[in-house]
């Protein structure tokens, strides 16, 4: 809340990206986010566009609090 990045988001560096961010890769083409929420339990959910190839395709990634991808989401 202070605008100063939170570097125990992801703080091991388990999801790719340095400490306070998380890069996740859907396709080999291009990925981008139009959307994020933060649920009450603290997941948060990213929704946007992949880029197949051919096409653009919607889709949705599940975090933990800790900056990880949710294993139980899929």
């Amino acid at each position: 809340q202070t605008g100063v990045l939170d570097t125990t988001f992801n703080a091991n560096g388990l999801s790719i990206g340095q400490p306070g961010t998380v890069l996740t890769s859907i396709s080999q083409h291009s990925d981008s986010i139009n959307g994020l929420a933060i649920s009450e339990d603290g997941t948060i959910v990213a929704t946007g566009v992949s880029n197949n190839g051919l096409n653009k395709v919607f889709a949705t990634a599940r975090y933990l609090t800790t900056g990880v991808l949710d294993p139980a989401f899929n």
